[in-house]
């Protein structure tokens, strides 16, 4: 019987030359039928083609780099909030009867209520506040004016500096804070976010600020309700960093979802 000689991969190896990594494959003999031949031959060349064909670390580019985590920890979807909740900040995404009809039957089912919208744009342009200015600014007016009732949106900005925030609620019992659109900016460390929401916990309410899409709500009540640690949710996929939630206690959850709004907001 005639036996013909071809090669087939038989592992990659991945090494580094000058700092840069390059994969090479490591061929060794067989001796099959010539059917047989074919087959391993069409493998070696898919594989070999696959190898060659991924992205080098050093050129992907930021807006490709969709990572995942290789952890196999707890995952936890979460359907609807644990308690109703009260969304103080949101904007008019809705533009027509249907678009409000999708939007309404979004939050009634994952227990979210719309509360309120706004709209604001800051200028990028010469004369125009810093963070800092626009911060401090905002502290003064807060102080001026102890009978008029102040929400920081987002935070005021300052989740990489919770204790700024929290500097600002001790000094003016009228200001209180949401945490629109600042949900990814919190998951990188989810023990200073917990002790900073039970210190406050009477301050603080829940608020989106983006696009009424159930995953949203799902991923922000993930964040906040579960012990989910190094995720990425498709809904933040332009953050390019592990999540972390908060497993936020009950009695702060009831606080931060509704009661807060319920009771500053006058609508109990």
């Amino acid at each position: 019987m005639n036996q013909r000689k071809s090669f087939k991969l038989d592992t990659a190896l991945h090494a580094t030359r000058e700092g840069r990594p390059y994969t090479f494959a490591i061929m060794k003999p067989l001796f099959r039928q010539p059917c047989a031949n074919l087959a391993v031959l069409a493998l070696t060349f898919s594989s070999t083609f696959s190898i060659r064909a991924q992205t080098p670390p050093d050129q992907i580019l930021l807006k490709d780099y969709k990572p995942r985590s290789i952890f196999k920890i707890p995952e936890t979807r979460v359907e609807k909030a644990r308690y109703p909740v009260i969304d103080v900040h949101s904007h008019d995404y809705a533009r027509t009867d249907d678009n409000v009809a999708r939007w309404v039957s979004s939050m009634d089912a994952s227990n979210d209520g719309l509360m309120n919208a706004w709209k604001w744009r800051i200028t990028n342009a010469p004369g125009v506040l810093s963070h800092d200015d626009v911060v401090n600014s905002l502290a003064r007016a807060v102080k001026k004016h102890p009978r008029t009732t102040f929400i920081a949106c987002h935070l005021a900005n300052c989740c990489s500096d919770l204790d700024r925030v929290g500097a600002m609620l001790d000094q003016s019992p009228n200001l209180y804070a949401d945490m629109g659109a600042r949900f990814g900016e919190l998951a990188s460390t989810p023990r200073a976010v917990v002790r900073f929401f039970q210190r406050y916990q009477n301050r603080l309410f829940y608020g989106t600020d983006m696009d009424p899409e159930p995953e949203m709500y799902r991923t922000t009540f993930r964040l906040l309700e579960t012990a989910d640690e190094h995720f990425y949710p498709v809904y933040f996929r332009k953050y390019h960093w592990p999540m972390n939630a908060y497993a936020l206690p009950d009695e702060v959850l009831k606080k931060v979802y509704r009661e807060n709004a319920l009771r500053v907001l006058r609508l109990e």
